[in-house]
């Protein structure tokens, strides 16, 4: 840990440091289809100077990396005007009002990331944005603005109420420490709460109707910046992944970030001093001149819009906006960079952390399946229900077998150029695997025009 400062904002790997053998991006992908998170590996961090400064001061304070780089990028999206938009695919602009669900259980460190994510980058001219909480629907949007009504004299004795939006801010940067207060909040009787925060992501009207009296207001679309931070124990997520909150799409918003560090040193003296020595590092981000939409490759615009055509049937629900998700945490690291053009590398780094965050998120769906089964033993059920949960378990864990097996034969199939027989595509795929793959190509040719039909005697 002696050596964690000897980092200088301009770094770049040495060819003949063969300390580490940087992963390609391709290999990183593999991981993650192997249920391995890209993050956790040194090498991920290594290729780019910003992103490796934020896992030396992570380690630095014994925080998980990536639960403070999911930090620095809320910072970084409440730093961001809202005239900065992502380009039109769909006929209106991207947002890039962001959230953030920092994972793990109490004590795991989710206050340690949150500090390292304060200190571990400082933004030219210091902070835009004002941090806040939040409490009702109204109460954010009251964050941003709030509204002043008039009368105006029409003359002949007639007058008309007119408003006017008083801003106090249009970049904000909302914390939740705990989601048990965003679940009282949620689960309040006619709470607008769910509904404004799915407007916010999309940077559209937010709020209800205007009422005299009442001094709350929507927010216009694409005036405001919305970065919003929420710790999350897995046992007590069902606020976002609760079988009554998961059909909301409030879940599917929100990137996920694991807090616990994969291996935390005990403190020492030395690392007391090297943390009172600490310099952040300086983004130098975009200087924004009026309304401005990023320019994003044109390769990572088409695989956005080909992304319903090319995806299969029965894909998770859990990641109907994860396409937009990713272009928003690549347009995020492209800022980052001081940049306002989103190019590959951006895309595929911002892949690695939604693999990230699938995991992430995995944890809470866990953690709460581990609470209900305990909750049901401690009702006393008896065993039948057991049987019933664990036969539930398994399927669910044979569906999700078959979903991700979709997810690797396509992916051999594209990464081969999509050829016209199934034996070069199966060869790619592990022995004992062959079997269920079989099955599941003869799913894909019936679904997917010009997939190759498995031809099982050829191929074996």
């Amino acid at each position: 840990m002696s050596d964690l400062l000897d980092m200088t904002a301009d770094w770049t790997p040495d060819p003949a440091d063969d300390t580490f053998v940087a992963a390609t991006p391709e290999e990183l992908a593999e991981l993650a289809r192997a249920g391995r998170d890209p993050l956790a590996d040194w090498a991920w961090w290594t290729r780019r100077p910003e992103l490796r400064h934020i896992y030396e001061h992570a380690r630095l304070y014994r925080a998980a990396p990536a639960a403070v780089l999911g930090y620095v990028l809320a910072r970084v999206a409440a730093q961001t005007p809202p005239t900065v938009t992502l380009p039109a695919i769909m006929g209106s602009p991207g947002s890039l009002n962001y959230y953030a669900a920092l994972v793990g259980p109490s004590g795991a460190g989710k206050g340690r990331a949150t500090g390292a994510g304060k200190s571990a980058v400082t933004f030219a001219g210091g902070n835009l944005y004002e941090t806040a909480g939040i409490g009702s629907g109204e109460g954010i949007t009251s964050v941003f603005a709030h509204a002043e009504e008039e009368k105006i004299d029409l003359g002949n004795g007639e007058k008309e109420s007119r408003r006017t939006l008083v801003w106090h801010t249009r970049q904000a940067l909302l914390r939740v420490d705990e989601i048990a207060g965003l679940r009282t909040q949620l689960d309040r009787a006619g709470s607008s709460l769910a509904e404004i925060l799915l407007s916010m992501w999309m940077g559209e009207l937010a709020g209800g109707q205007y009422k005299p009296g009442n001094p709350s207001t929507p927010l216009p679309e694409h005036e405001y910046r919305a970065a919003m931070t929420v710790g999350v124990q897995p046992r007590m997520s069902a606020a976002l992944l609760g079988r009554h909150a998961s059909g909301s799409g409030l879940a599917q918003r929100f990137l996920w970030f694991r807090v616990k560090p994969e291996d935390q040193e005990l403190a020492t003296l030395d690392l007391l001093r090297q943390q009172r020595e600490a310099v952040p590092l300086r983004l130098d981000l975009p200087r924004w001149s009026g309304p401005t939409v990023l320019d994003v490759d044109d390769a990572i615009l088409l695989e956005i819009m080909n992304a319903d055509e090319m995806s299969v049937n029965g894909i998770d629900p859990m990641d109907t906006h994860a396409m937009f998700a990713r272009e928003k945490v690549a347009a995020l690291l492209a800022i980052m960079r001081g940049s306002t053009h989103v190019n590959l590398e951006d895309w595929s780094l911002a892949r690695d952390v939604m693999d990230h965050s699938k995991l992430a998120r995995q944890d809470c769906i866990d953690g709460l399946a581990e609470a209900a089964a305990e909750e049901n033993q401690d009702a006393g059920r008896g065993q039948a229900q057991r049987r019933i949960a664990a036969s539930d378990a398994e399927a669910e864990l044979k569906a999700k077998r078959v979903t991700d097996l979709r997810r690797l034969i396509l992916g051999h199939w594209e990464s081969q150029g999509r050829p016209t027989r199934w034996a070069p595509v199966r060869r790619k795929i592990a022995y004992r695997s062959h079997k269920d793959a079989d099955l599941v190509a003869m799913d894909l040719a019936a679904e997917i025009p010009g997939f190759p039909a498995p031809d099982l005697e050829s191929a074996a």
